[in-house]
C-alpha cells in the first residue's frame, strides 16, 4: 500500500470523514481509507522514494510506472 494523500470524503449526510487516499498492490485506482476520529496511525519509510502518480490537466489521476524512483527532491 502507497499512501498518496490525506484526505477528507464527504457523506451522504452533508458531513466529511476523515481518511488517506492510498494505492493497494495489484489495483489500478485510489481507495479511500478511513480514519476514526481519535485513531492512531503508524507506518515506516522502507527504500528510496517512489512515485506514486500525480493529476494530469483533466483532473484525472494517473498512477506512475511500477517502482519507477524519484531521483529529486
Amino acid at each position: 500500500m502507497q499512501i498518496v494523500d490525506v484526505a477528507w470524503k464527504s457523506t451522504d449526510n452533508e458531513k466529511y470523514e476523515s481518511g488517506l487516499q492510498i494505492w493497494r498492490d495489484g489495483v489500478d485506482t485510489l481507495d479511500f481509507l478511513r480514519l476514526s476520529p481519535g485513531s492512531h496511525i503508524n507506518w515506516s519509510f522502507r527504500g528510496p522514494k517512489r512515485c506514486v502518480g500525480n493529476f494530469d490537466a483533466t483532473g484525472k489521476y494517473v498512477k506512475c510506472p511500477e517502482e519507477a524512483v524519484v531521483l529529486r527532491q
